[in-house]
């Protein structure tokens, strides 16, 4: 998914926060600041979805593990509903240690991301 922030400044900001600690820490570290941030995707980590990194673009491109068809239509439902924008926001500002919510301006999952990931499914289902 591509976020793109009200203030461009943080594209870079949260990816070198992200990658930042993650380079700094033991891999004992690791485990604990991926579950900080985790803490905020919870409801996406009870249908299988969990948040895998994120690399700047011109914008932040986020990764998402999605390890079944009904989390496909989960993390659909999240983005469709705009609770994936809300999620995704939290887990920024507190990357950023901001005092103020870290916005985003617009979050983009294609149809055609989204048809490929359904379609992964259902082939493994068929099988």
């Amino acid at each position: 998914m591509r976020v793109e922030f009200q203030d461009p400044s943080h594209d870079e900001r949260v990816v070198a926060e992200f990658v930042g600690l993650l380079e700094r820490s033991s891999s004992s570290d690791r485990e604990r600041i991926l579950a900080s941030v985790q803490w905020a995707a919870a409801k996406l980590g009870e249908c299988g979805v969990e948040l895998a990194s994120v690399r700047p673009t011109g914008s932040v491109i986020t990764y998402f593990i999605v390890r079944s068809l009904t989390g496909a239509y989960q993390l659909d439902t999240f983005y469709q509903s705009a609770e994936l924008k809300t999620v995704l926001e939290e887990i920024f500002t507190r990357l950023l240690k901001s005092s103020r919510t870290v916005r985003i301006r617009t979050l983009t999952w294609t149809v055609r991301n989204f048809n490929k990931c359904v379609q992964y499914f259902l082939r493994k289902l068929s099988k």
